[in-house]
């Protein structure tokens, strides 16, 4: 059983660990990580949601997404997730960090890391063909 950190308003964990189910069921406010894979031309590397996922079901989503687990580090998750979702083997040193913000829009809310990763479109086609996947230009507005 995977445990998530419940953090406060600043993103410190409180000390408190729940399952990913009693944090979204008690609505408790906790971090998450979204990896934006770009490519050489600028274009957004976008994934189709599974419709098994409980949020969004077969929806376009960013490249990579995930719960940070308990005591790990945002950077951590962010490599995990790249290679549980898309079976890419990155390094830290390949990712940028280019925000961190709490969402509300949703319950519950999610202080989201948010690490940046430029690719060539080939390397990375020939890694992550078998998945339903897109490159997307991002809108100017």
């Amino acid at each position: 059983m995977i445990l998530i950190d419940v953090i406060d308003e600043d993103g410190a964990p409180t000390g408190v660990q729940k399952t990913m189910t009693e944090i979204h069921d008690q609505g408790l406010l906790h971090r998450a990580v979204h990896i934006w894979i770009y490519n050489k031309d600028g274009q957004i590397l976008f994934q189709l949601r599974a419709m098994r996922k409980f949020n969004y079901p077969g929806l376009w989503d960013i490249s990579a997404a995930g719960h940070v687990d308990a005591g790990e580090a945002p950077m951590v998750a962010a490599l995990r997730e790249a290679y549980e979702e898309l079976g890419l083997k990155i390094s830290a040193k390949q990712l940028v960090k280019i925000g961190e913000r709490v969402v509300s829009n949703n319950i519950p809310e999610i202080n989201i890391v948010i690490m940046k990763l430029t690719v060539y479109t080939s390397y990375l086609m020939t890694e992550i063909s078998r998945l339903s996947l897109s490159w997307m230009v991002r809108s100017k507005h």
